[in-house]
């Protein structure tokens, strides 16, 4: 995903760009999340940070971990 693309807050969820909405509609069909990303100066990389970033309301009440 691009970096911080999006015109408005990911609150509204008014996403204008494709990849954002596909983004959405992945987040929002999952159950729970295991993220295995590499450690990147004592924290998650950078591109894992802001694909999380990205949504807001999809990730709500979903479990999620990361391994790293």
């Amino acid at each position: 995903l691009p970096l911080l693309d999006e015109p408005h807050h990911p609150r509204l969820r008014k996403y204008e760009n494709d990849h954002t909405k596909a983004w959405s509609t992945a987040i929002d069909a999952a159950d729970a999340f295991v993220f295995v990303a590499p450690e990147y100066n004592y924290f998650a990389a950078p591109a894992i940070v802001n694909a999380v970033d990205y949504l807001l309301k999809e990730w709500r009440y979903k479990p999620a971990a990361i391994f790293s």
